[in-house]
């Protein structure tokens, strides 16, 4: 078990050497769930693109905000679209499912900016 986050924390920050690379990771969090998101919706236009990124960066910049998000009230077509299922007696596990999904890329993202943090702290400390 210790040697798997050892590992875990060697891929994502070189054991606190790299600044760069926890921010490297956090672009990728950002690009796949933003493609993650993109396909849930169920429709694939190049329009929504945007929409994709712009709610990943949401669950990025405000973690675990999702869970107070009201979809009714939500200005955007584009998220009212993505907790629309597609088969409608899937709604109440659907919303379920993107709040979760949202939530890992929302941990993930706190694990990384701590390890990121980490780094920078790490670098100061040995100048």
């Amino acid at each position: 078990m210790e040697t798997t986050f050892s590992l875990i924390y060697d891929v994502l920050g070189e054991y606190g050497e790299s600044i760069s690379k926890p921010l490297q990771w956090i672009a990728v969090t950002l690009l796949s769930f933003s493609v993650t998101y993109f396909i849930l919706s169920g429709e694939y236009h190049l329009a929504d693109i945007p929409y994709s990124i712009d709610f990943s960066l949401q669950q990025l910049l405000r973690p675990m905000s999702i869970w107070s998000l009201n979809v009714d009230d939500h200005p955007t077509v584009w998220v009212k679209r993505l907790f629309v299922p597609w088969e409608p007696l899937q709604r109440p596990w659907w919303e379920i499912w993107i709040k979760v999904v949202a939530s890992a890329e929302s941990l993930l993202a706190l694990l990384l900016a701590f390890i990121t943090a980490l780094a920078v702290r790490r670098k100061f400390s040995m100048a």
